[in-house]
């Protein structure tokens, strides 16, 4: 959520790259940011989408908007799905928990 923007406030939404599709989940596509207003429409802003590369994320860690029709957004990026972290091979393994962090690209946060 942007707070005091001159332009309004936004919510930001991420939207991963996963679909499900009963019993399982696919990852494809890219990764898409909504921005919607946040006045219930009175103002007639319309909510707007960009389309970034392939990620996914588990958390945003700030939202802000630094001048008039700009918002920033921190969030933690992820080169694989945060999930495939938590399978009994790496939970039983110490050196695969401590360096799998490392190997998929695992809490980078960026703006």
């Amino acid at each position: 959520l942007t707070k005091d923007m001159s332009g309004g406030d936004y919510s930001v939404i991420v939207a991963q790259p996963i679909y499900m599709n009963n019993p399982l989940a696919s990852f494809k596509g890219n990764t898409t940011v909504h921005f919607v207003p946040m006045d219930s429409g009175t103002s007639g802003r319309q909510a707007k989408s960009i389309e970034l590369d392939h990620f996914y994320f588990g958390h945003f860690a700030n939202t802000f908007s630094p001048s008039a029709g700009k918002v920033v957004f921190d969030l933690e990026r992820e080169a694989t799905i945060y999930a495939t972290r938590y399978n009994m091979a790496v939970e039983l393994n110490k050196a695969k928990r401590d360096n799998w962090p490392k190997e998929h690209g695992y809490s980078t946060f960026q703006r």
